[in-house]
């Protein structure tokens, strides 16, 4: 298909003669609304002004033609189309009063124009014509020639959705619907929500430093909070402000707040990970700490670790990474069978089973201890000593105990300061929580800021595809997608993106990502035109073609301001949602 474009060249008289048709059409419409009254000329402009608040064109186009066309056909059921006509004609005859004078037709006008049956009348037909004109103004803007020769423009947002969005933003805090509200529309106003089916398929925050992506999983968390869902903030950064936010927000929900703080243990609670958990699970906490190069060695590691849970719940001691690093050999986990043996029947099979182990102990003590130590030898390591912490009376966090009253955790993972020990203690956290997982069906957010420091894809991955039926919702921050295909393979990525639900997507002024999110959003079928310029001049040849062009382009991406953000919701893909996200209420 070959269309015909309009053939206007670029000369002087071409240009003038342009103006002079625009100006010449006004000037006669303006005249003609003239003649039938200053109604018709205030209809024709005030179309311009909802057109103007609302932002659309066309609704305020069609709409503007049907108020019109009723006037015109209550005018004429109630007779006052019959008077306007009698009158208007009226202006062009001869009018003489009583005492004999002809009136000037000017007057005649003006006693036409003060007729309500003319303000009805011409109003109308001043509808119909300022629709009409805002229907041209949209069919020229998606005309060929334009969208050839036109300029391409980001769209801004009309007043009234920013006056929505503010009206949205100021209910906020008595906002009471069992949705996450983050914040409202840019271009429409209308509030942006997340249900919370979708927040159980998780969500995925992206965005460069200082551009709101701190703030946007600060309002997952205070909403979460002000749901009654229990919250994990796992921070790679260690970032004292986002600390003190969530204090506030737990104090303004009324919800129990438990800083554990690696970067500062003197202002931190204690952790306890293994209390009320059989000693396999308790096993698999301390395994799952390290990398195991072979499958035989592992094998040995696990149930020598098995078996001196086993001791420390036979001997009635309290169970955690100190007093399991210092049960480890042989000699000790047979004083603690001794030790309970008063109280079980079963001494010669616990015995038998410690003994057992006597063959690998040397090896295998040396590997689980050097884990282990990695962390109870640290800076922040008495944080781990639940009889420590009792004689302090420090608070403990207990992530089962944290989801029954459904509070609020924060894990400082200094990444910078610690690197190791950080990510040990991140993946006790999240083993911890995956443990904890099956004893309950109640949602529970974990977040994981600056993931890429602390959690390796596999355990992410588990967490993301098995734990949403057991109510885990999981929200992955980090700056750039890169961090994705860290470990050298795009697969960790694309899996991600195959299994999350919602994405919200800040500034990123890479072009390798900005590609990556809009192709998230699904493609739309588009018609591109393209026009023949020889010499600097436009002919009339053109040509057209069916393209898929990305529904949201690159380029806006990396032009977002602070505290804004696409959110892509796979339930609407259709739907690019342009939000300006709420500060959390933290008072």
């Amino acid at each position: 298909m070959v269309p015909k474009l309009k053939n206007d060249q670029s000369n002087t008289s071409t240009t003038a003669h342009d103006f002079a048709m625009f100006f010449g059409g006004l000037g006669f419409a303006i005249c003609g609304l003239g003649v039938l009254s200053w109604m018709g000329i205030v209809a024709a402009l005030a179309v311009r002004l909802p057109a103007w608040f609302f932002g659309n064109l066309t609704r305020t186009g069609i709409v503007a033609l049907a108020l019109g066309a009723l006037a015109i056909v209550w005018g004429g059921l109630s007779g006052d189309t019959i008077v306007y006509l009698t009158g208007f004609f009226g202006l062009f005859s001869s009018s003489v009063d009583a005492s004999g004078h002809s009136h000037p037709i000017w007057i005649r006008w003006l006693v036409l124009s003060l007729q309500p049956s003319t303000w009805l009348v011409a109003g109308a037909i001043g509808l119909i014509i300022g629709g009409s004109w805002l229907l041209f103004q949209q069919d020229e803007l998606n005309s060929p020639t334009s969208q050839v020769f036109g300029k391409s423009k980001q769209r801004k947002p009309p007043p009234y959705a920013r006056i929505r969005g503010y009206l949205i933003k100021r209910l906020a805090q008595s906002y009471t619907g069992l949705h996450i509200l983050l914040g409202a529309d840019a271009m429409t106003g209308m509030a942006v929500r997340i249900s919370l089916d979708q927040l159980s398929r998780h969500v995925v925050v992206t965005g460069r430093s200082g551009r709101g992506k701190t703030v946007t999983v600060l309002r997952l968390a205070a909403e979460c909070a002000r749901l009654g869902i229990p919250v994990i903030y796992l921070d790679g950064k260690g970032d004292l402000e986002v600390r003190n936010e969530l204090a506030k927000i737990a104090k303004l929900h009324q919800r129990k707040f438990y800083p554990l703080d690696a970067g500062r243990p003197t202002r931190s609670c204690a952790y306890d990970a293994f209390s009320g958990k059989r000693p396999t699970e308790q096993k698999e906490l301390v395994i799952q700490l390290r990398e195991w190069s072979e499958a035989h060695f592992k094998g040995l590691s696990s149930a020598h670790a098995q078996t001196t849970f086993k001791a420390l719940q036979y001997g009635r001691i309290v169970q955690d990474l100190h007093t399991f690093s210092r049960s480890l050999s042989v000699k000790n986990m047979l004083g603690l069978a001794k030790r309970g043996a008063g109280r079980r029947q079963d001494f010669d099979q616990m015995k038998a089973q410690i003994v057992r182990r006597r063959s690998n102990e040397k090896q295998v003590m040396e590997s689980l201890e050097a884990v282990v130590e990695t962390i109870t030898d640290s800076d922040f390591g008495h944080l781990l000593s639940i009889a420590e912490a009792r004689r302090q009376d420090r608070p403990i966090l207990n992530l089962r105990q944290l989801r029954k009253e459904s509070g609020i955790a924060y894990v400082g993972l200094p990444a910078l300061q610690y690197p190791d020990a950080a990510s040990v203690l991140a993946s006790l956290i999240v083993g911890d929580l995956k443990s904890t997982l099956v004893k309950s069906r109640k949602r529970i957010l974990l977040i994981m800021d600056e993931f890429s420091f602390f959690a390796n894809p596999t355990t992410t991955l588990n967490l993301i595809n098995m734990g949403r039926s057991y109510g885990a919702c999981v929200c992955l921050t980090t700056q750039s997608w890169a961090d994705f295909s860290a470990s050298g393979s795009d697969d960790f990525r694309r899996q991600v993106i195959g299994s999350v639900n919602t994405f919200i997507t800040h500034e990123l002024t890479g072009s390798e990502d900005a590609e990556i999110v809009a192709g998230l959003f699904s493609t739309t079928e588009l018609v591109e035109y393209t026009a023949q310029v020889v010499d600097g001049q436009r002919t009339d040849s053109a040509s057209s073609r069916s393209v898929h062009q990305f529904r949201l382009h690159p380029a806006f991406i990396k032009r977002l301001g602070t505290g804004e953000a696409y959110v892509l919701n796979k339930d609407e893909p259709d739907t690019v949602c342009h939000a300006k996200i709420f500060q959390p209420p933290t008072a």
